[in-house]
C-alpha cells in the first residue's frame, strides 16, 4: 500500500516540476555559433577537396578516392580506351582472344560454310553488290601500299604455273577473239605507244634480243640469192611486185618475205616455201599455212 503511494507522489512531483521549468527554457536566449566557426578547418564551395585539385593534398590513385574518379585505361601504349578485362580494352581483348582461338574458329567456320553453303554464297554476292565501290577503293589502296609484295608474288606464281598460264591464255584468246581484235583496232595508237615504251625498258630490250636470236636460228639456211630470186620471179609473174596472199600491188616499201608453211610449224627456208607479201597480211596470217589462209578468206582452189 505504501509503495503504490510513493510512486504516485513521485510522478505527480515530476509533472509539476516540468510545468514550472518549461516557460523559463522558452524565454532563455539561445546562443548560436556563426557558420564560419562551425565549419572551421573545412573548404567550402569551389575549395572543396577534389582529386584533380592540386591544393587538396590528394593525388590520382589515392586509396581514399572512389573508383569513379580514377577510370582505368588499356595497358597498351597509345590506346586511351576504357579498361574491360585483363588490363585491355574491348578492341585489344578481342584480338588477343582471336589469336588464341584461331584454329578452333577456322574449324567452326568451315563446318558452318559446309552446312549453310547456299546461304553463305547468297550473302557474299549481295555484300559484293552493296559494297562494290568501297571494295574497289580498298583494293586499290592495298595494292599501292603493298606494291613490292604483289610484284614478287605475281612473278613467283607465273614461274610455278607456267604450263597452266599458256593453256589458259590460248583458250582465252580463242574464246574472246572478236573482242580482242575490236579492242586492238579501236586502240591501235595507244597499243603502239605502249609497246614502244615497253621495248625501251630493260625487260623489253631483253625480250627483243631473244626474239631476234630465235629468228636468226630459224632462218639460218636462208641466203640472199634465194631471196633475190623470189622477188624477181614475183615481178615476172605479176608484172609489178604484188602480195601473193591478197593479190594487191605492194607500195611504199611495205613488202616482207613470207613462209607459206611457217617455220614454227617445221617449214623450211627453201625457194618453194617462200613468197612476197604485205606486212599486214604477213602478221594476220601469223602461224597459218597458205591453204588455211585462203580458206579463211573464202578463196578456194589456189
Amino acid at each position: 500500500m505504501f509503495k503504490n503511494c510513493d510512486s504516485l507522489i513521485i510522478s505527480i512531483g515530476s509533472a509539476v516540476f516540468l510545468l514550472l521549468i518549461s516557460p523559463l527554457v522558452c524565454e532563455a536566449e539561445l546562443t548560436v555559433l556563426p557558420i564560419e566557426s562551425q565549419n572551421e578547418g573545412f573548404f567550402i564551395g569551389e575549395d572543396m577537396p577534389r582529386w584533380d585539385n592540386p591544393n587538396c593534398g590528394f593525388q590520382k590513385g589515392h586509396p581514399s578516392l572512389h573508383k569513379k574518379h580514377t577510370p582505368k585505361l588499356c595497358k597498351i601504349e597509345g590506346c586511351n580506351n576504357k579498361y574491360l578485362a585483363k588490363g585491355l580494352c574491348r578492341k585489344h581483348y578481342d584480338k588477343q582472344w582471336e589469336e588464341k582461338n584461331k584454329k578452333r574458329r577456322t574449324k567452326s567456320k568451315k563446318l558452318y560454310r559446309q552446312e549453310h553453303r547456299e546461304e553463305a554464297l547468297e550473302y557474299h554476292k549481295q555484300y559484293r553488290i552493296d559494297n562494290k565501290e568501297r571494295r574497289a577503293e580498298y583494293n586499290k589502296q592495298h595494292r599501292l601500299d603493298n606494291k613490292e609484295h604483289y610484284t614478287k608474288y605475281k612473278k613467283q606464281w607465273l614461274i610455278d604455273n607456267k604450263k597452266y598460264c599458256r593453256k589458259y591464255f590460248k583458250q582465252y584468246y580463242l574464246d574472246n577473239k572478236k573482242h580482242i581484235t575490236n579492242y586492238q583496232q579501236e586502240n591501235k595508237k595507244h597499243i603502239s605507244e605502249r609497246m614502244k615504251k615497253y621495248l625501251k625498258t630493260p625487260a623489253g630490250k631483253i625480250i627483243k634480243k631473244t626474239c631476234d636470236h630465235r629468228r636468226r636460228d630459224l632462218l639460218k639456211d636462208l641466203k640472199t640469192a634465194i631471196i633475190q630470186q623470189v622477188y624477181e620471179d614475183n615481178i615476172k609473174k605479176y608484172g609489178v611486185l604484188t602480195c601473193y596472199l591478197c593479190f594487191k600491188p605492194i607500195t611504199d616499201n611495205d613488202d616482207s618475205l613470207e613462209h607459206s608453211i611457217p617455220v614454227t610449224r617445221e617449214g623450211s627456208s627453201k625457194y618453194e616455201n617462200l613468197g612476197v607479201a604485205h606486212k599486214r597480211c604477213n602478221s594476220q596470217k601469223h602461224t597459218m599455212t597458205k591453204e588455211e589462209w585462203f580458206v579463211k578468206q573464202g578463196v578456194l582452189g589456189i
